[in-house]
């Protein structure tokens, strides 16, 4: 009985949200007026780039070292 209760709420609240995201605000007109600044994007791109290169050889160190100890 209590496993039938909880899948009835699961799924009630799963539609009420669905609804509610459904029912949101129409999006607001596009401005009007001059466009923003453009932005750089290639501001520290190597940093970037350095980081999830070493972030990638310690994740594969650590699964690797995970790998040969027994656990």
């Amino acid at each position: 009985m209590k496993i039938i209760s909880s899948k009835f709420l699961m799924v009630f609240f799963l539609l009420f949200n669905m609804a509610t995201a459904l029912a949101g605000p129409p999006p607001s007109p596009p401005r009007k007026g001059p466009p923003l600044p453009p932005v750089p994007i290639d501001e520290n791109l190597v940093l970037l780039l350095v980081g999830a290169l070493s972030f990638g050889i310690y994740s594969i160190y650590k699964y690797k070292l995970k790998q040969k100890t027994p656990a």
